[in-house]
């Protein structure tokens, strides 16, 4: 944990050592576009994340058994595919 936390620190002093150099209009223009750079980054993963997710079956469901039941109107239930 102490090496993430350096490395962090690290790089945060070397980003603010590099823009104190610059003119305070391109200061403000690099934070705006790295900000932005963020957000789209972000906004790829979660799209890559629910585009993964939606295409796989996790959670396997069977309504087949209550259509059937509701449309021939029987009085007792199915028994669904797992029981017995």
């Amino acid at each position: 944990m102490v090496e993430v936390t350096s490395l962090g620190a690290q790089l945060v002093d070397f980003y603010k050592s590099l823009v104190l150099t610059l003119p305070v209009w391109l200061m403000d223009f690099i934070n705006l576009f790295l900000l932005v750079f963020l957000i789209v980054i972000y906004s790829v993963f979660v799209w890559k994340f629910y585009r993964l997710i939606s295409t796989k079956n996790l959670i396997e469901l069977r309504f087949s058994f209550l259509a059937v039941k509701y449309m021939l109107d029987i009085e007792e239930p199915l028994k669904t595919p797992n029981s017995k």
